[in-house]
């Protein structure tokens, strides 16, 4: 698998990964987890329906701890529009760019993508986190 680097640019196979939930027909979230800078695991944590997928952030962080990693990314769809960030995605990714380092997580990225669109929003990328 291709590694993560550290001079941050979604990777292909980050991408490829999110791009498996772009075509569902309801929102769903995705948490891929790293470790040594390689995706060990991509689980789908919430499903939500067509306009939102709401979720607790102990979703999350319960599946990256089980997978005993400590670096993830989180991965959501917009099944309609495009992905572009809704003041709901804002909130959650900073909630998580907060709070992850009080379970010694390491958020490195909140990634959306759309099933009508080549597009995706990365917030890393975007220097938000």
């Amino acid at each position: 698998m291709e590694e993560i680097n550290s001079n941050y640019k979604l990777s292909k196979n980050i991408l490829n990964i999110c791009n498996k939930i772009k075509n569902e027909t309801k929102e769903v979230v995705m948490v891929i987890c790293i470790k040594n800078n390689r995706p060990v695991s991509n689980d789908i944590v919430a499903q939500g329906n067509a306009f939102n997928c709401n979720f607790e952030m102990g979703q999350i962080y319960n599946n990256v701890l089980k997978h005993n990693c400590s670096n993830y990314i989180v991965c959501h769809n917009h099944y309609i529009g495009k992905p572009e960030p809704s003041e709901y995605d804002d909130e959650v990714t900073s909630f998580l760019k907060e709070d992850s380092h009080l379970f010694d997580l390491n958020f490195i990225d909140h990634v959306i993508v759309a099933d009508d669109y080549n597009e995706y929003f990365s917030y890393k990328e975007k220097e938000v986190i």
